[in-house]
């Protein structure tokens, strides 16, 4: 049995019609399935915890990458599998996976797809999915709301007017037991490769490989910041100068002035002065 956890608010609505493909195509192959529509934040989460207690073994979240977050936040060690269909505005996270982005070759994906232990995060004591990160990126997402009626513009604004204020962001960073104070203009850790609608901010990540994929980006002036977004978007930064890349086990972020919110599957946590961010190794099942 597939159970569908389907997100009506995903893509701007356009989950609605990609769940009407994934039925019909379903149907006409005579595979059992249950479609079960979320209502409110953190209902995917209740819905999928009730399926696995019933001994379900294959939960499907239709939507984007938040509805892929609350589901797999049900299916963390349970021996369940979490199946992805992209129906939402980013679907950052199935990227990593291999899933397709068109809508019926992610049903055969599926279908095909056998479960395979894949790699979580903790940050800061939770666990999370593909992503987490602090600093410029982070502050950029928040500004961007002030700029909301240039529409798709709007984080291009938004990017511009936090560069054009960046400040120093001096912290310990203790990667593996190796500590080192940097000036810092963000910095990504992750388990996946996207984020943020298609940043490609970890190229090289793996989501089995039992290592957390990190990206350090020093402080520059307003003019390298600007030049350097649109290669750290397309993942063309790995060998700039302003760049460091590591694989590790564990990093630990302790910022030496004021606390910081971080963006956590694009989930925005309150504001910190440190961030610890831990590889889970093969904690959940994932089909691909």
């Amino acid at each position: 049995m597939y159970n569908l956890i389907f997100n009506p608010a995903a893509g701007h609505g356009r989950s609605q019609k990609q769940l009407d493909i994934v039925t019909e195509i379903l149907d006409k192959k005579n595979i059992a399935y249950s479609v079960h529509k979320t209502e409110q934040p953190g209902h995917a989460t209740e819905i999928a915890k009730a399926l696995i207690a019933k001994g379900e073994k294959t939960i499907v979240a239709v939507g984007g990458d938040g509805t892929v977050a609350e589901v797999a936040k049900a299916v963390y060690g349970t021996g369940a599998a979490l199946g992805i269909i992209p129906a939402g505005t980013g679907n950052d996270y199935r990227r990593a996976v291999g899933v397709p982005d068109e809508i019926e070759k992610s049903i055969d994906f599926i279908l095909n797809g056998k479960p395979v232990a894949c790699d979580a995060i903790e940050c800061n004591g939770e666990v999370y999915l593909n992503i987490v990160s602090m600093g410029f990126d982070v502050e950029v997402v928040d500004r961007a709301s002030k700029y909301k009626l240039f529409g798709s513009a709007a984080y291009t604004l938004a990017a511009i007017d936090r560069a054009l204020f960046a400040k120093n962001l001096y912290a310990n960073i203790t990667i593996d037991g190796k500590t080192t104070r940097k000036n810092i203009l963000l910095t990504a850790i992750g388990n996946g490769s996207h984020y943020g609608g298609g940043m490609n901010s970890l190229p090289t990540a793996d989501i089995t490989d039992g290592l957390l994929d990190i990206c350090i980006i020093e402080a520059t002036t307003s003019f390298k910041i600007l030049s350097l977004l649109p290669k750290y978007m397309a993942g063309q930064h790995m060998d700039m100068d302003l760049v460091e890349m590591h694989k590790a086990k564990e990093i630990t972020i302790e910022l030496e002035d004021k606390a910081l919110p971080i963006n956590a599957d694009g989930e925005i946590l309150p504001p910190s002065k440190t961030l610890n961010v831990k590889i889970l190794k093969g904690l959940i099942n994932v089909i691909r």
